[in-house]
């Protein structure tokens, strides 16, 4: 995303759609970016802040708190916490976890079930007697 924004940028300078400032008192500034860098980032403004709701979602908070950016210092820390915290494993109240589900205790102590071996179809539970010589 950066790379395509320097590029964007790079590409509004030599093409020469770079917005411009102060051209009034016979002073003309560029501003380093135009519209090619304009529409990229409103391209992928909308898919990255459903990306961001999601990921907090997944860690239990509401798409809400981004706003949390807004105050100064430490805000953009703290989302920064929070969106690279761990996923929890069981549902929240935003819908059921990306993660595989946990094993439970029951389920991890019961042997598995094996089917490549063949059983022995004898249930009359008799003990066969072997025809070895003691």
């Amino acid at each position: 995303n950066v790379i395509f924004l320097v590029v964007a940028a790079v590409a509004d300078n030599i093409l020469g759609t770079t917005f411009k400032v102060g051209g009034g008192y016979g002073y003309e500034a560029s501003m380093g970016y135009g519209w090619i860098y304009t529409l990229y980032t409103l391209a992928v403004l909308v898919p990255g802040i459903a990306v961001s709701a999601r990921r907090l979602h997944d860690v239990g908070k509401s798409g809400w708190m981004m706003l949390i950016v807004l105050i100064p210092c430490i805000g953009i820390f703290w989302l920064l916490y929070l969106l690279v915290q761990d996923s929890s494993p069981l549902d929240n109240e935003y819908g059921p976890s990306p993660k595989p589900k946990p094993v439970s205790n029951e389920a991890a102590h019961t042997e598995p079930e094996n089917n490549d071996v063949e059983k022995d179809d004898d249930s009359s539970g008799e003990v066969e007697e072997s025809d070895e010589d003691e």
